[in-house]
């Protein structure tokens, strides 16, 4: 009878317990904690048909990358790290590993190719002057006439899959974006309108859609098509003929000019230039498009991680706690605790509230005894959780 008044008022004592406001121990864990940075960048030179490798930073390489191409050539990785080239002159694609050895010459062959792009699935969906031909991973046929109706487009021009599965295709003879189902069902001809010679689109992570627009300058739209800035960024005299996006909402724009070398400049989030020569050393060659690309699944050597996180035995970048919360903290409830605290439902407490007030209302010192025993115990969990967090970021 003794032991059930105990346990009684062990959660009498807890449900009145006094929430804690501002806390300087406590952080919310938020979900949009940067992970994995990008891996590696890469641009093609359309002169000399190579494709060169730099790393996140900048930092050349390998300017032979892949060689032995021909005019006009386009790019992309699946999410296994395999780099996929189109052939505008030999009418085909080819598949190379992440380390840039062949895997096979004529992975689609037959091909008249303007673009390539990934779905989420892994589908690959190619491009051609007047439809679009979807195809399994291994390169088999899926639907030929995926998409049918639409006008000429000419080489280099990239499309996009949006965050909502469907693919966003520019037309840069008719100003407009046209916006089709993922099963190729024509949602809006005109989901936007009104543009200067649209070559490229390309998503950020919050699902905003940018514009490279061959009148000089990136247009930025939110999901539904609204404008949110029609002058994101200016480069005029230059034609944006190319876009990019690492993971770190970095944006690279491949710039072409009659008079200059092709440049990429990189630009951070906001618009604002970082980098007005990021790939410096390419050759001319009149309007072509700067193909550009990022490793998609980088290897454990080039993975880099985010701020706040650290890269775990599994070649993955998880949350770093310490860095986080703070040493000597624990996880509760999606929540950096200190060791004197306590979650529950959301509401934060301190612990030491508890014996405060059992105390307070004058029990028995053998209870008294019991229910701080009881707490001591929940923070001695608390430090072993710890221990534990410690002891998994080491190994």
């Amino acid at each position: 009878m003794a032991l059930k008044g105990v346990i009684i008022l062990i959660a009498f004592s807890i449900l009145l317990l006094v929430p804690v406001g501002a806390h300087d121990a406590f952080a919310l864990l938020c979900p949009q904690i940067p992970g994995c940075i990008t891996g590696n960048f890469y641009t093609g030179d359309q002169n000399f048909g190579i494709i060169r490798q730099q790393d996140s930073a900048g930092t050349l390489l390998d300017a032979n990358f892949i060689t032995g191409l021909t005019t006009p050539l386009l790019f992309e990785f699946d999410s296994a790290g395999n780099l996929y080239v189109g052939d505008g002159n030999l009418n085909r694609i080819s598949k190379y590993d992440s380390a840039g050895t062949l895997l096979d010459a004529n992975f689609i062959t037959g091909v008249d190719v303007r673009d390539i792009v990934f779905d989420a699935p892994g589908n690959l969906y190619v491009l051609h002057s007047s439809i679009v031909s979807q195809y399994d991973s291994t390169g088999t046929p899926i639907n030929a006439n995926f998409i049918t109706d639409l006008p000429f487009v000419s080489f280099g021009v990239t499309m996009a899959f949006g965050p909502d599965g469907n693919l966003y295709v520019p037309f840069p003879f008719e100003n407009r974006i046209g916006q089709y189902h993922s099963t190729g069902v024509l949602l809006d001809s005109g989901f936007i309108t009104g543009l200067g010679r649209p070559n490229a689109v390309a998503f950020d992570s919050a699902g905003n859609l940018y514009v490279a627009e061959g009148g000089g300058k990136v247009s930025q739209y939110d999901s539904t098509g609204l404008p949110l800035n029609t002058n994101f960024i200016t480069v005029f005299p230059f034609e944006a003929t190319s876009l990019a996006f690492d993971s770190a909402g970095n944006l690279y724009v491949g710039l072409t000019d009659l008079d200059v070398f092709p440049l990429v400049h990189q630009y951070d989030s906001t618009g604002t230039l970082l980098n007005a020569n990021f790939s410096p050393g390419l050759s001319r060659f009149f309007f072509i498009a700067v193909p550009l690309a990022f490793d998609r699944i980088p290897t454990g050597e080039s993975i880099t991680c985010g701020p706040n996180t650290f890269l775990n035995a599994q070649n993955q970048c998880v949350p770093d706690l310490d860095a986080i919360c703070g040493e000597g903290t624990f996880i509760s409830e999606l929540q950096c605790l200190g060791l004197g605290m306590m979650a529950i439902g959301g509401t934060l407490f301190e612990i030491d509230t508890v014996a405060v007030f059992v105390a307070a209302i004058g029990v028995n010192p053998l209870i008294t005894g019991l229910v701080v025993l009881t707490l001591a115990g929940v923070a001695g969990q608390a430090a072993w959780f710890v221990h534990r967090r410690k002891k998994s970021k080491n190994s």
